[in-house]
């Protein structure tokens, strides 16, 4: 028996922002995130076991931000994530025949839950990329993990939908 799991990082495009410069100049900047599938994969329900025993899953996927706008200058952004179906970054579920919990955090350590700064959880840190060039790239990482122990859940497909939002 198997469960395949799988969250899709939606790409959301960022709103072009216009900062005023002095002598009435304006900067046109867009940025936008593409990538993306967070898959957990298929793994077998082990019965008869201490749920205690049983391993976290863990995985990661990468999306690329990319920035443009006038040649040679920079844009700080932050990237947040929404809580999915769930409505909280700190609760996300991913749903199918029943749900399991898990989520998505900004470091290896899967310390740091990744969401939108509310209910505890982080934005990524601040990026500074230059636009206007292929450099005005950058590939994020994003680790996902189902914790351990979720023995309830039904045999079948899961999945959840984030919405990725580039703030800058």
């Amino acid at each position: 028996m198997q469960m395949t799991l799988r969250t899709r990082l939606a790409s959301g495009l960022a709103a072009f922002t216009t900062a005023l410069m002095p002598c009435a100049a304006a900067a046109t900047t867009l940025c936008s995130v593409s990538g993306a599938q967070m898959a957990f994969g298929s793994f077998p329900i082990i019965t008869g076991l201490d749920a205690g025993a049983d391993p976290d899953r863990d995985t990661t996927a990468d999306f690329v931000v990319t920035c443009s706008g006038d040649p040679g200058a920079t844009v700080g952004i932050e990237v947040q994530l929404d809580g999915g179906t769930a409505g909280n970054p700190i609760a996300r579920r991913l749903t199918g025949p029943s749900s399991l919990a898990y989520n998505i955090y900004t470091d290896a350590a899967r310390t740091t839950v990744w969401g939108d700064g509310t209910s505890g959880s982080s934005r990524s840190t601040a990026i500074v990329l230059p636009q206007g060039n292929p450099s005005g790239t950058t590939t994020l990482t994003a680790y996902g993990r189902i914790p351990k122990g979720q023995r309830t859940a039904r045999i079948g497909a899961y999945d959840d939908s984030v919405l990725v939002t580039i703030v800058y």
